[in-house]
C-alpha cells in the first residue's frame, strides 16, 4: 500500500496489486493484483456515529469506556476522522482517529483505532498523516497524546515518529506522554 495526497490535500491508500500464492517452497509469496479498494479520510458525519461507537467498543481495553454522546458532539465539532469501507447504511469503517483542538499550540488525540482486518495496511498511519495535515491547518505546532505504558500502540507512535514526553501515572496504569512537532 501506498499513500497519495490528492489536489484537495486528503489523503487516500492506493493499494498495491498484491495477491498470495504458494511458492515451491511452500512459502506464501506476494505478487501483484488486488482486493483492496481505494480507501479514504474524511471527516465523521452523523451516518458514521453508530459505526464510531461500536469501534470504539471493540477497543475497549485500549481506549476505555467512549460515551456516545461525547463522539455524536465531536463529529458536530469536525474532531473525528474515519475510513470508510464501502457504500452500506450504517457505514462500516476500517479506522477513526478522536482528536481535539486545543487553544494553545496543541492537538489532542483522544483515540485512534483501526479494525483488526485492516491493521499492517497503513491506514493507522493515513489518519495520523491527515491530523498532522488539520494540526498544520489550524496553525498548531505539536501533536499530544496519552497511551498506556503496556499497550503495544506505543510501538506504532514510535514508528510515526512521535517523542517519548514522559511517562506518568495515571489511573490504572502509567501512561506515555507522546508528543509529535508539526512544522508549518
Amino acid at each position: 500500500m501506498s499513500v497519495q495526497c490528492s489536489q484537495e490535500n486528503a489523503y487516500t491508500l492506493q493499494p498495491e496489486r498484491i495477491s498470495y500464492v504458494k511458492h515451491s517452497t511452500n512459502a506464501t509469496i506476494a505478487q501483484e493484483e488486488s482486493i483492496w479498494p481505494t480507501l479514504s479520510v474524511e471527516m465523521a458525519q452523523e451516518c458514521h456515529l453508530s459505526s464510531v461507537k461500536e469501534l470504539a467498543e471493540r477497543h475497549k481495553r485500549e481506549l476505555g469506556f467512549v460515551n456516545r454522546e461525547i463522539l455524536r458532539k465531536a463529529i458536530e465539532a469536525r474532531s473525528i476522522l474515519v475510513v470508510p469501507v464501502g457504500e452500506e447504511e450504517p457505514a462500516l469503517l476500517a479506522g477513526m482517529v478522536h482528536f481535539y483542538i486545543r487553544r494553545d499550540n496543541v492537538v489532542a488525540l483522544y483515540s485512534i483505532a483501526v479494525v483488526e482486518a485492516y491493521r499492517r495496511r497503513g491506514i493507522g498511519r493515513l489518519l495520523f498523516n491527515e491530523l498532522v495535515n488539520i494540526t498544520r491547518t489550524s496553525g498548531k505546532t505539536q501533536i499530544r497524546l496519552k497511551c498506556p505504558a503496556d499497550l503495544p500502540a506505543n510501538l506504532f507512535y514510535q514508528r510515526l515518529g512521535l517523542e517519548l514526553l514522559t511517562v506518568e501515572p495515571g489511573k490504572r496504569r502509567p501512561l506515555n506522554v507522546w508528543v509529535y512537532a508539526v512544522e508549518s
